[in-house]
């Protein structure tokens, strides 16, 4: 991971940034840390992204969970460039959501007015 991040250009961005963002460096692996300071996960190069949505979405361990699933699992665990849009965009793209894709709303029903009989 430590040499993934040194070649990675955004991982190289947020280290010169470093007193700007919420980010601490451990024997050379850069993290990123939240609101509380106990939630510490690492930074995620953007080469390795694909690899890690797969995981965290696609496999039988991931279950093909819904967006803010997936979001907040993935939070969790790492942190990478725009996690949100690059979640949401990968979710829309799946070829099995799209397939299996369920609607949650009552089937629309017929419209009936009521009846008057004086104005």
């Amino acid at each position: 991971m430590k040499e993934t991040q040194q070649n990675d250009p955004f991982c190289v961005q947020i280290k010169s940034k470093f007193n700007n963002l919420r980010v601490q460096v451990k024997n050379d692996v850069l993290f990123k840390y939240f609101s509380d300071t106990t939630h510490i996960v690492p930074v995620i190069a953007a080469s390795l992204t694909p690899e890690n949505l797969k995981k965290f979405h696609d496999l039988i361990v991931g279950g093909n969970l819904r967006i803010s699933k997936t979001y907040a699992k993935t939070k969790s665990r790492i942190y990478f460039p725009q996690l949100r849009k690059t979640i949401t965009d990968y979710i829309r793209s799946c070829n099995t959501c799209q397939r299996v894709n369920y609607s949650n709303t009552k089937p629309a029903g017929l419209m009936s007015s009521p009846l008057v009989e004086a104005p």
